[in-house]
């Protein structure tokens, strides 16, 4: 008997492993399906206070329980957990149009910004260099340069190297911006373990692990969130 100790105790031993490990998942798998059937009881109460009561209920019973859980299971991509691959594009050229100065504009400044746009959906380039290329081959030859529509700010610095310091410099915080709202909206919704990365010069990467009300967060993604200035004429 004594011989055969050390064959079983390498058979029980990485199977009393494999069921702590396991535990946690199995018991976040319970806790989340009791979630799931809390908040669809609770959107069939007649009333929100008692929706409200009884997710309060769900919370106090079972909340660090399900934090617990979901923070000690195994983690699972994809293609085990199933989810969401996303994929967004910044609109930088929306950016370059909109940071030059509205009362310049012209057909010209237009049909480059039209040209721009059409090469950069099958064009990896940042847009920004795509925006110059296009400007130098429509633009120029009629007479035009970047000064004729941006804002150079202190007369002393202007020069197209500023202008195209600053739209580089646009692009790259428009980005970084963007990563953060949708990481923020993302956070709200509750997704655990996401991956949001930058994907080339302008795109956005999204793994959602978990998500199965696809179109909930397709709104949610897709929202435009902007904040614009705008000169206000004084009366005075």
């Amino acid at each position: 008997m004594k011989k055969h100790i050390g064959k079983i105790l390498i058979i029980v031993i990485p199977i009393i492993a494999a069921i702590a490990l396991l535990y946690p998942t199995y018991r976040a798998y319970e806790l989340n399906k009791i979630k799931t059937q809390v908040e669809k009881l609770a959107k069939q109460d007649s009333t929100s206070e008692d929706s409200l009561a009884r997710i309060e209920r769900f919370e106090k019973q079972y909340g660090e329980a399900l934090l617990s859980a979901n923070n000690n299971r195994v983690k699972l991509g994809l293609d085990l957990r199933g989810g969401m691959y996303v994929t967004l594009e910044v609109d930088v050229v929306r950016l370059i149009d909109e940071s030059a100065l509205r009362e310049t504009k012209d057909e010209i400044f237009d049909q480059v910004i039209k040209e721009t746009r059409y090469e950069s959906q099958s064009n990896n380039d940042p847009v920004i260099d795509i925006f110059l290329k296009k400007f130098s081959k429509i633009a120029r030859p009629k007479g035009k340069s970047l000064l004729s529509y941006f804002d150079v700010g202190d007369i002393r610095e202007a020069s197209e190297e500023k202008i195209i310091e600053r739209l580089k410099k646009n692009e790259e915080s428009a980005i970084d911006q963007a990563l953060e709202v949708i990481r923020q909206r993302i956070d709200k919704y509750g997704v655990s373990e996401p991956t949001i990365q930058k994907q080339g010069s302008r795109r956005i990467m999204l793994e959602l692990p978990g998500v199965n009300k696809e179109e909930e967060m397709r709104k949610l993604l897709q929202t435009t969130a902007r904040l614009e200035f705008n000169l206000v004429k004084n009366d005075q």
